[in-house]
């Protein structure tokens, strides 16, 4: 009602749960359902549980009592048909890194729940391109249902999958996904409007939902008022943490044009821009305090770039919403592999459309 009532939603939860972060979906669920939505927010879950046939799709309902595990959940358990079988309220496996069982649950969702605007939430397991075995997307589903030659969902696969799909955002609540790699994918191959991640690994406790939908349930309800209550929640849970962080991207604000320019100088005077480079911030692995990405924004602001001052406003535009621990709001983090990590490397759309794997080349 009110302001509010012109623009509906559908908010995806793509829930792979079929891994060690089982207990943390439970939790994840149970927050979502202690909001009392307006009735134009509607939150759809493919939740994919720890053992074999325990696929099933939800639509959240609120729950006053704030009952907790699985058996607090008080959710409808919907039908729904998912990668070749009907997931039904008692049965179903899946596996989460088919991108086919993405795109039947968004044609499910718009089919039979049609909104003015829809997130999607990737709630998974994701490595960016912090190890060079493979391609690097959505990962780690140990019951692999129908499809069990599949162990990754590209994240080119991903930005495919959701072309055409009326995806408004997307949100990663999934580790290493704030990187130019994977927004590029998803700039230049779907037409999702914004992007939620982050440059660091998150925590398993993830985002906190109470907090995310209470924050969005009382804006306007744009798109951009998604973006930001995912960060300011995000900011509310972490903010005594150390090396966290979440940005919020505008694809429409980034010009790949602009962008392949300073690639292209970067490269063509290597000897001058790696070093610089080389010395911008870093995003460290906890474990280990090993190098993942580079900071591609303090490169930028650095670098010594002709249309530098060009760059850097639409990389103030493109980067719309952002904060970390220590910088606060000022923070414009954009990971980028600061080399090869492997051959699987160079075909990804980045290293197709602009000469980054050059520069980060030895």
């Amino acid at each position: 009602g009110g302001f509010r009532g012109r623009n509906t939603w559908n908010i995806l939860v793509y829930m792979n749960a079929d891994n060690d972060l089982y207990a943390n979906s439970l939790a994840d669920m149970n927050e979502m359902e202690s909001v009392p939505l307006d009735t134009g927010v509607r939150i759809l879950v493919l939740w994919d549980g720890n053992g074999a046939n325990d696929t099933r799709v939800l639509e959240i309902k609120y729950d006053s009592t704030y009952a907790w595990g699985l058996g607090g959940i008080v959710s409808r358990y919907l039908s729904a048909p998912i990668e070749g079988q009907e997931i039904t309220p008692t049965s179903g496996e899946v596996n989460m890194l088919d991108y086919q069982t993405l795109a039947d649950f968004l044609d499910y969702a718009s089919l039979n729940h049609p909104a003015s605007h829809t997130a999607l939430v990737i709630w998974s397991h994701s490595d960016g391109w912090r190890s060079g075995a493979t391609t690097k997307g959505i990962q780690a589903d140990y019951n692999l249902g129908p499809e069990p030659a599949i162990f990754e969902m590209t994240n080119q696969e991903l930005a495919l999958t959701l072309s055409g799909k009326g995806v408004s955002v997307v949100n990663f609540d999934s580790c290493l996904q704030g990187s130019l790699e994977t927004i590029w994918a998803l700039k230049t191959q779907s037409d999702v409007s914004y992007v939620l991640a982050s440059s660091w690994e998150i925590y398993a406790s993830g985002s906190d939902y109470y907090r995310l939908l209470t924050y969005f349930n009382e804006s306007y309800r744009r798109p951009m008022d998604f973006v930001t209550a995912a960060v300011d929640a995000y900011r509310d849970q972490y903010s005594s943490f150390s090396e966290v962080s979440l940005s919020g991207y505008d694809l429409n604000a980034l010009d790949t044009g602009l962008m392949q320019s300073f690639i292209t100088y970067a490269n063509a005077n290597k000897a001058l821009e790696k070093p610089i480079f080389d010395a911008a911030e870093s995003f460290r692995q906890k474990s280990d305090n090993s190098i993942l990405f580079r900071n591609f924004s303090d490169y930028a602001t650095q670098s010594n770039y002709p249309q530098k001052s060009a760059l850097l406003d639409m990389l103030e535009r493109f980067i719309v919403y952002s904060w970390r621990d220590g910088s606060g709001y000022g923070f414009k983090g954009l990971a980028v592999k600061h080399e090869i990590p492997g051959p699987d490397y160079l075909t990804i759309p980045l290293s197709e459309d602009t000469d980054w794997e050059g520069f980060i080349a030895p």
